[in-house]
């Protein structure tokens, strides 16, 4: 076939939100080029709001975000966050798990834009812009089980923010936006 008449290749387009698999039994890697031990950033479940009337009990559960240096799951050879009798690690399937790994101060910034848009929806970054974010608020907020924000640091939010949109799309907060839940007795 003449070159004029030959289809020009094209690049493969990447997803926006590539499967990544992680074992929670292990700590995470650390890339060569991070200067920092990475942390995993993951979303579980519990129940403390419930438990304590935040929130009412026909929710169920309700999705927490964490991070942790370690591995997820605690055993007996590996100093993981969570032993294998807590509600945290039982819950781990039935919400998206290891959300990926991220140097300390980026893995406290995801955290934290996560939390944000959990307590104050899709404009959450008007509230950390001006500095009027609380623990007072995510405490009182019926999404997620999470009661305070791990690091207030605009800067951090922001490069969490950006992690966010490069690791799941412009579209993260569809993604990770949970539904109100129906206030408890003591909210």
């Amino acid at each position: 076939m003449p070159a004029s008449q030959q289809k020009p290749a094209t690049a493969a387009k990447p997803e926006a939100n590539p499967a990544r698999q992680f074992d929670p039994r292990k700590a995470p890697t650390k890339a060569e080029d991070d200067t920092e031990k990475p942390f995993y950033i993951y979303e579980t479940g519990g129940t403390d709001k419930i438990k304590n009337g935040t929130v009412d009990a026909s929710a169920g559960g309700l999705p927490y975000f964490g991070i942790t240096r370690n591995a997820f799951l605690r055993n007996k050879d590996v100093n993981g966050r969570y032993p294998s009798t807590h509600e945290r690690w039982s819950n781990y399937e039935s919400y998206r798990g290891i959300l990926g790994q991220a140097p300390e101060s980026i893995a406290y910034g995801v955290e934290s834009a996560l939390i944000a848009l959990n307590t104050y929806g899709k404009d959450f970054e008007k509230k950390v812009l001006l500095n009027q974010h609380s623990s007072a608020d995510v405490r009182k907020r019926t999404r997620i089980d999470n009661k305070m924000f791990s690091n207030k640091n605009r800067e951090r939010i922001a490069d969490g923010i950006v992690w966010l949109t490069v690791h799941f799309g412009a579209d993260w907060k569809d993604k990770f936006l949970h539904k109100e839940n129906k206030k408890g007795v003591n909210h």
